[in-house]
This record gives C-alpha cells, structure tokens and sequence, in this order.
C-alpha cells in the first residue's frame, strides 16, 4: 500500500468516527464558524455591526436552537448527552426565512475564503430545506474531504520525507480539528501544499509555468485572506534561488505574490477594521457571552509596541517557554476546546517516537537550507506571537498568551523538516511497525476518550 493510500484509509477512517462521535458544537468555536458559514451562503461576505454596538448577523432560529441543545457541554465535565438528543435535535427544521440577530465576534471578520467547502454545502442544502444539524454534520465531512484531498496532493508533490509529512497530518489533534468546521482546516491544506511545493521547487531546480507561478501567487494570496500569520510561507520560494536565471525571475516569482498578498491584507482589514469592537464599546447585554476580554484594544497594542519595541522581545522567550508544554500536548492530542488530552507517558512516547521517525526520513537539503527553513519557522512563530498579543492580551501585558497548538500545524512542520538525517538509529524497538501500532493506538483510545468525556 502506498503512503497515499495509507494517509487516506487513516484520515478517512478515524475522521468519519471524529466527525460521528465528536457531539455538535465541541470544537474551539464550532458554532460560530457554523453561524459564519451559514452568513456567506446567504451573500454576506463579511459581518454586520448593528447601531447599538453588536456583531454577527441574522441566522435561522432553528440553527441556535440546535446549538443550544449543546452549550451546556462547553466545559461543565460532568455534562453528557447522547444519541437521542442528537436525533431529536437532528428533527429541527432549518425554516431559513425565520432569523434573529446573533453575535459571533470571534468570526464575523473571517474571509470567505475560509469556509468554501461548507458554503457549497450549506447553499445546497438550504434549497432543499433540509434540517439545520444535518448542514453541521455534512459540513463536517466536507471539509474532512476537502482536507484529506489538499493534504493528498501534498504528499504527491513533497519530494522527500513525505512520510515526516503524513505523520505530521495524522496526528490525533490534527484529525480531530480537521474532522469539524473550524475555518483553519482550508488554510492549513493549503500551507502543507505550499511547503510540499516549495521543497519540490528547491529540489527539482527548474522553473515552473506562467500557470503554476500564477496558481503559487493565487495559494499564497489566499492564505494571508485567511490567516494573516502564515504569509511568510511564500519566502520558502528563496531556497530555489539559485536556479532563477536573472533578478527579474526573482522579482516575479517571489515579490510579486509578497505585494499581493500584502495588498489583499490590507483590502481585507480596511473592510472589517470598522466592525471591530473592543470589550468595552460592545453591547453591555451580550458582551459577557463573546470571546471578548476586558483591556484588550489591537490598535493601540500595536502602538504600544511601536514605542516600546524592547518589551515584546523580553516577554516573548519567556511566554513561550511558560506555555511550551500545553503548547505540544495541545498539538499532539487533544481533542475540544477544553482541557482533553492524551495521557502525559502517551504524549510523550507518541512525540518521542515520531521525532525519531522523522530523524531516520531521508533529505537532501544542505545545512545551510535547512537553517534557512528553520529560522523561518522562527519568524513565523514571531509574527504569531506578535498578532496573538495584538489580539488577545490587555494593552502592555507582561504575558503573551493564547499559545494554542493548533495554530501551530502550519509551523512546526518547518522544524521537524530541517532536522537532520540520522542513519545511526536502526533500533529494532523504533522499526515502524512498532511506530504504527503505537500511532494507531493513540488514535483508539482519542476515541475512547470522546466518548467518555461526551457520552458516558
């Protein structure tokens, strides 16, 4: 069997369980991207700001009927549900022309770019005036689709360690949040493909069409639409350097998709920059609800930063060394947006063998491009910190927070890629037999957990 062959049948095996067994809604903001997709099916393209200081939009009754069948889970432990409520929920007409207003601050301001896979789906079923929840559920297993086959054309094209890549895609968080409607799963394809296309660049050696310079550019555009962090991928395009014939080549293949996307970003934030409000312009009635924390102002943190340059270099190091455990463990196995984890000896044998397994993956990439690769990773993991102190921390706080590794998909590939090739681990124990067995194990009991944790 092929590793493509191999990636599908797990994706597709443990996904379809992850998208059945994980209850509605219990994925980090499930409904309000569930809220959002529904938005942009309805031509809206980007949130409304109403009068008296609230943001969101006018959604079907029934939709938050559904949700709320399921609210009550995020983070009470002690609450279950179970098939029945599922059913009887699943009964709720959609009746798409009864709407009231909801806020979803959190992502009124996602592009639509992000959600295309559930957008087509919700728009289908609506004229078929199908039930609210089952929009959800399919919505899940079309953008379980859609990333296995962006992942699938990955692995095609990445021309070395495309089994560090696969394992990488595996990973029980990485198939849980894929398996939901988080807006990060289109965006996350896309940036694998970008570093698998990038590393066949550098490889190969040769230049790429007119077409697939454009089809490049238009990948990269996209990624910084919906998720302004990641734009730094495109310079993964100067490891191929020494193969453009002239300047001008570098001009066209590189800076070209840099003042793109830079445009398209700042396009974008001049349309959803007058929507944004801070904890203490919104409404007084909803505010507590909203993912909004008190002290926080974008805007002015970045001036802030601007003026005191020194402060974020020195609580930078610190924040992600604080945050460094839950930041891996979250990356590895977990599964919800509460505090679900693998086991510590699991995790910890789980990362421990799949760093080995990377190490034993052959590449050819010299020391310096491998160095290249990683300080790359490392301004990534700046532009990341920076964004998340913009958004998420009070105006000069001492911590930068909201280190989740989730966002990380996208980065540490970046890292694990520029390791070295190892030959001297050849330990019958590491073989990957073992490697599997122990993969596939993690994975069954992920789903053991979903079902204690949710069911029983």
């Amino acid at each position: 069997m092929t590793l493509i062959k191999k990636f599908v049948f797990i994706a597709s095996f443990f996904g379809v369980w992850a998208v059945i067994l994980i209850p509605p809604f219990q994925s980090p903001d499930e409904y309000n991207h569930w809220y959002r997709a529904y938005q942009i099916s309805e031509g809206i393209w980007k949130g409304i700001r109403t009068n008296d200081a609230r943001l969101g939009g006018e959604i079907p009754i029934s939709m938050q009927q559904c949700v709320s069948k399921f609210k009550h889970l995020k983070f009470n432990y002690e609450r279950k549900t179970g098939a029945d409520t599922i059913w009887q929920t699943l009964k709720i007409p959609l009746q798409a022309k009864k709407t009231s207003f909801i806020d979803f601050t959190n992502t009124a301001m996602y592009a639509p770019t992000a959600y295309i896979p559930q957008v087509i789906i919700l728009f289908v079923l609506k004229k078929m005036n199908a039930p609210a929840l089952l929009s959800m559920y399919l919505g899940r297993l079309g953008m379980l689709i859609c990333w296995i086959g962006m992942i699938c054309i990955a692995l095609k094209i990445m021309p070395f360690r495309k089994e560090t890549l696969c394992i990488l895609a595996l990973l029980p968080a990485s198939i849980f949040i894929n398996a939901t409607l988080n807006a990060d799963i289109v965006t996350n394809g896309l940036c694998f493909i970008i570093i698998a296309w990038s590393f066949k660049i550098a490889e190969e050696k040769k230049d790429l069409s007119s077409y697939q310079e454009i089809l490049f550019g238009v990948i990269i555009v996209i990624i910084a639409l919906n998720k302004i962090i990641y734009t730094p991928l495109l310079f993964l395009r100067f490891i191929h350097l020494r193969a453009f014939p002239n300047p001008r080549k570098v001009v066209f293949t590189v800076l070209t998709p840099f003042f793109l996307s830079g445009a398209v970003i700042v396009w974008w934030q001049m349309q959803t920059q007058p929507l944004y409000l801070t904890y203490e312009q919104y409404h007084p009635q909803y505010v507590d609800s909203q993912e909004l924390l008190k002290g926080v102002n974008p805007s002015e943190q970045f001036k802030f930063v601007v003026e005191h340059p020194f402060h974020l270099i020195k609580i930078l190091i610190p924040s992600y060394l604080a945050d460094a455990g839950g930041m891996m463990s979250n990356y590895v196995g977990k599964f919800g947006w509460e505090a679900n984890f693998l086991p510590r000896p699991m995790l910890a044998c789980l990362f421990l063998m799949i760093l080995i397994q990377i190490l034993k993956d052959f590449t050819p990439l010299s020391l310096h491009t491998r160095l290249y690769v990683a300080a790359l990773g490392a301004i990534l993991c700046i532009v990341f910190a920076v964004v998340m102190y913009a958004l998420w921390c009070p105006v000069g706080d001492g911590k930068v927070w909201n280190f989740q590794g989730r966002y990380f998909i996208p980065i540490f590939p970046l890292f694990l890629l520029a390791l070295p090739y190892w030959n001297v681990l050849r330990y019958d124990f590491f073989s990957k037999k073992m490697f599997y067995i122990m993969f596939l194990l993690t994975h069954i009991y992920s789903m053991f957990q979903i079902l204690g944790r949710y069911y029983f």
